[in-house]
Order: structure tokens, then C-alpha cells, then sequence
């Protein structure tokens, strides 16, 4: 008998898999999978964990998942993901990107696999400590304090089912959010050099952002540029080189610039905190404004500009 090869506690835990339900006789010497409790090896042993399978399989008899179907035992079931990093800590309004590679499965003799067709959808148990970009996985810092953030996946195919818990709570990434740096500390940009204001001369003139505690690496600054006579116009560009040609157009008006920097190698980037900082421009000319930056504005159009 095979149970002689096995010590009191491991041939209970096969019995008690009987008590469960599995009576058919054919599962003890199934060929896939083969470290289910009730699998009986050839070689006279009894395996002394139940397997996912088995798992899945009470989760449906208490209602938590669909009775199993055709190919059940066969299908791997997949228990989580492999995901970079583990846990996420981010100031306010900094980000983090969550970023999954791999399915794993739990109790299975199955080993890691790619993600392929698959797609991953990000929530937030509480938007108000931290929100998910729900494609992307970028996580950023809302308010202090500490959530969840959950990775459910769609798009499976016929090759893995879902594991109950995958189904229904997703892979969970621990998300804590800290308080900021105070204002005026920390990595930020302290000043926007390359034009004085007022600026009495229109043309082109290359801008760049000074800053201070600049993390080890790459500096790189994302700009937005407002026009005070075409604020729909604004101007804002993705992170990339500290530098930028400000188009200064003839007129009586107000560029107000916003610098946001960030700085290391990428895994993950550092933020720091933005510049802003206005330019009075009083040429003598037309109005300014976005949009082709070279329509003139006639008297109505301009604003009274401080510093001109």
C-alpha cells in the first residue's frame, strides 16, 4: 500500500482530500498535476501539500469561483505576478511605475512565464493617498498615508485560468505615500536663466533652469509656457535636455514659464519640485500670444504688464 510509505500526518492530509470531495479514483494516478494530495506517485510516496488545483476546486464548491470545466486539472492557474518593485514609497506627488513581467504559479510544479498577449489593469483602493494610471501602472502620491494598488488581469487566452484570489483581489503592491520636501527645500528648480525680464526685444531666446540638490545622473526638465494674451495656446513638452527656445513675439504681455525637473538613471526617475517664474514683455509692438506666435494683437488685446 502506498500509505506506508508516508507518516501519520502527510497520509491524513490525502484522506482528508477524500473527505473533500475527490472520490474518483482516476485523480491518484493522473499523469498532470502530479503534487496534488491526492496524487499517488508510483514510487510509493504521498505528496503532503494540497496543490492549487485542489484549492480552486473548494473555492468553487463554497461558491467563489465557477465549478471547474474541461481541462481544469491541466490548465495552470495563475497566482500572481512578478512585478518591479515589490512595494511602493513615494513623496507627494512624485511617481512610481509598478511594472509586471511575469505570471507566476503557486502550488504548481509549473515554472514563471511571460505575460504575453495579457494586459494588466491598475486600480487604487484609495485614490486619495494614491492614484494609478490603470494601463501605464504609474502610481503617484496623492495624500500621506498608505493603500493598495492592484494589478487584475485581462486578455488571459486558453493556455492559464485565473486563480480565485487573482480574480477577485488582483496583485496586491503596498503603496506609501510621505510628505514632500517644505517648500523651498530639496531638489528644485530655483531660477529660469537665458532671458531678463522685462524683455523689450522679440525674437527667440534659448532658456534653461537652474537647480539645486540635483539627484546623482541625468537632469531633465519638462516646460510649460503660457502666453498671458492666448492662455488656450499653452505650450507643454515632454521631460528632456535642460533647455528650450521661448518664442518672445513683438507686444505688451506676460510669458510665464513652468520648469519641472527630474533627475537619476530612470529606475526609478527622482521629481523635484517645479519653477515658475513670469517674463514682462513690453516691445513696443503688437500683443503677444501662442498659437503661430507672430499674429499681432491690436490695444484691446494686450495687458497691462508690470515691470515695462
Amino acid at each position: 500500500m502506498p500509505h506506508q510509505c508516508a507518516d501519520f500526518a502527510t497520509a491524513l492530509v490525502h484522506e482528508f482530500v477524500h473527505v473533500l470531495g475527490f472520490k474518483d479514483g482516476a485523480l491518484e494516478k493522473q499523469t498532470s498535476p502530479t503534487n496534488c494530495a491526492i496524487h499517488l506517485p508510483d514510487n510509493g510516496t504521498i505528496n503532503g501539500n494540497v496543490c492549487q488545483h485542489e484549492l480552486e476546486f473548494v473555492y468553487a464548491v463554497y461558491g467563489f469561483r465557477l465549478a471547474p470545466g474541461t481541462n481544469f486539472w491541466s490548465t495552470p492557474v495563475v497566482t500572481g505576478l512578478t512585478v518591479s518593485p515589490l512595494t511602493v514609497t513615494v513623496q507627494v506627488d512624485q511617481t512610481q511605475t509598478v511594472v509586471p513581467s511575469l505570471f507566476v504559479f503557486g502550488r504548481q510544479m509549473t515554472g514563471s512565464a511571460p505575460l504575453g498577449s495579457a494586459s494588466v489593469i491598475w486600480t487604487s483602493d484609495n485614490t486619495a493617498i494614491a492614484s494609478v494610471n490603470s494601463t501605464t501602472g504609474v502610481i503617484k502620491g496623492i495624500g500621506t498615508g498608505s493603500t493598495i494598488v492592484r494589478g487584475k488581469v485581462s486578455n488571459l487566452g486558453s493556455a492559464y485560468q485565473l486563480g480565485t484570489l487573482m480574480s477577485s483581489k488582483g496583485q496586491e503592491i503596498p503603496v506609501t505615500v510621505t510628505p514632500g520636501p517644505p517648500p523651498g527645500t530639496g531638489f528644485r528648480v530655483t531660477a529660469i536663466n537665458g532671458v531678463t525680464s522685462p524683455v523689450t526685444v522679440a525674437g527667440t531666446y534659448p532658456i534653461y533652469a537652474s537647480v539645486t540638490q540635483q539627484p546623482t545622473g541625468t537632469l531633465q526638465i519638462a516646460w510649460k509656457i503660457v502666453y498671458s494674451t492666448a492662455p488656450q495656446d499653452t505650450i507643454r513638452t515632454l521631460y528632456g535636455p535642460n533647455s528650450y527656445s521661448l518664442k518672445v513675439p513683438a507686444g505688451s504681455y506676460t510669458v510665464r514659464v513652468y520648469a519641472t525637473p527630474r533627475g537619476g538613471s530612470g529606475t526609478p526617475w527622482i521629481y523635484g519640485t517645479e519653477g515658475i517664474q513670469d517674463f514682462a514683455v513690453c516691445t513696443g509692438g503688437g500683443g503677444g500670444g501662442g498659437g503661430n506666435l507672430a499674429a499681432p494683437v491690436g490695444n484691446d488685446g494686450t495687458d497691462a504688464v508690470a515691470g515695462c
